[in-house]
């Protein structure tokens, strides 16, 4: 490893010494950037740590603190500042943003001069303009979520709002106080169900579903397999995989590629009576288009933990109000499905370690804007 790193810095001098015009700005940039984790910070002054939200995750926060608060290097030596807004004055102090549901970009960044690193409490970055922060030599950072329990705590959340949608109704019938009145109730084993994205989140899930008795599909949702990859799912492409599938769990990350994944094309290579869950994102799914699969009919049930996208409104906090969140047979939680007690503890701790880290001019243990000659 140390091998590789001196050649690794060998080739970063040679090239910014010769400066090819095959080598992209963007590349020259990080090859040059100033990272700010490195100053020290003055004896005595607490590294400023400010958790950026108004109401959302604040169970996390919470767990964070408890633990940054626990830890032997830490106590005393951070300020935690929880912010409902990334005011003027918050940014100008803040050392570290860990940002939850607000955005990080380019603009605010101007704002936060000394802030070293931003850091997710969890796995997602859509908010964070990674680019912006490594001009600024600012670290981006997160919770790989196969190294967090996210993703086994999502899988079960994901098999949860599975088997809600299977047994939609069972609510009423108890309130009317009848018994065995619930219809269309749908088992779950022996019926085949499609894991769209195989990463940490949809290979669980692929192990549940084997383990219950369902017949497992996997696909990717805009490539195809590699010779290399195994599965327990059987491997399918999406659009054989969607013909075939009773159930379509949604677990692919958000990309420019995924976003809409679900649109009226998708939903027509669906058989009819189809249940969907997205896990995902919410811009995965297109509102409207999931609203009149439901009323037509070639949706069963729709359940989704990220909301949806619905037009030029945001897709979480998703209205609670609006038609797809009343429909009968929809169900929507509060992006809830990767935290639980083990996660919110290993992320807590993962989160220290990146304090600790940078607090004493290191890097974060997971650095995503790693140039891979600055450590």
């Amino acid at each position: 490893m140390h091998a590789i790193r001196v050649q690794l810095r060998r080739a970063g001098r040679i090239l910014r010494a010769h400066r090819s015009p095959l080598v992209s700005c963007a590349a020259e940039e990080r090859m040059t950037t100033e990272w700010r984790f490195r100053d020290r910070l003055p004896e005595g002054e607490p590294l400023r740590v400010v958790f950026a939200s108004d109401k959302h995750f604040v169970a996390g926060a919470e767990a964070a603190s408890r633990v940054i608060e626990a830890r032997p290097e830490l106590a005393g030596a951070c300020e935690l500042i929880p912010a409902a807004t990334l005011s003027e004055a918050v940014l100008s102090r803040a050392h570290v943003v860990i940002p939850l549901m607000e955005r990080i970009d380019a603009a605010v960044l101007s704002r936060a001069p000394q802030v070293r690193l931003v850091m997710q409490f969890g796995v997602g970055l859509e908010g964070v303009e990674v680019e912006a922060c490594t001009r600024r030599g600012v670290c981006v950072s997160n919770v790989p979520a196969a190294e967090s329990g996210n993703a086994t705590s999502t899988a079960e959340h994901a098999l949860f709002l599975s088997l809600a949608l299977f047994r939609l109704g069972a609510e009423k019938t108890f309130a009317a106080k009848v018994l065995g009145g619930a219809r269309n109730v749908t088992q779950l084993s022996g019926k085949p169900v499609l894991v769209v994205g195989h990463g940490s989140v949809g290979r669980r899930l692929v192990a549940v579903f084997d383990a219950l008795g369902a017949t497992a599909l996997a696909a990717h949702a805009h490539r195809s397999w590699r010779d290399d990859e195994t599965s327990l799912a059987t491997k399918v492409d999406l659009v054989d995989g969607l013909a075939r599938a009773r159930l379509v769990v949604l677990c692919c990350p958000l990309t420019p590629a995924t976003r809409h994944l679900v649109d009226a094309a998708f939903l027509d290579r669906l058989q009819p009576g189809t249940f969907l869950v997205n896990v995902g994102r919410g811009p995965l799914a297109q509102r409207d288009v999931v609203l009149d699969a439901l009323r037509d009919g070639r949706l069963a049930g729709f359940a989704s933990d990220v909301g949806a996208d619905a037009d030029a409104r945001p897709a979480e906090p998703f209205d609670p109000d609006d038609d797809l969140a009343t429909h009968p047979r929809a169900i929507f939680s509060p992006h809830l499905g990767g935290y639980s007690d083990n996660s919110y503890a290993s992320m807590a701790h993962s989160l220290a370690d990146a304090l600790a880290a940078v607090r004493l001019g290191a890097p974060p243990p997971v650095w995503i804007n790693d140039p891979g000659d600055a450590s």
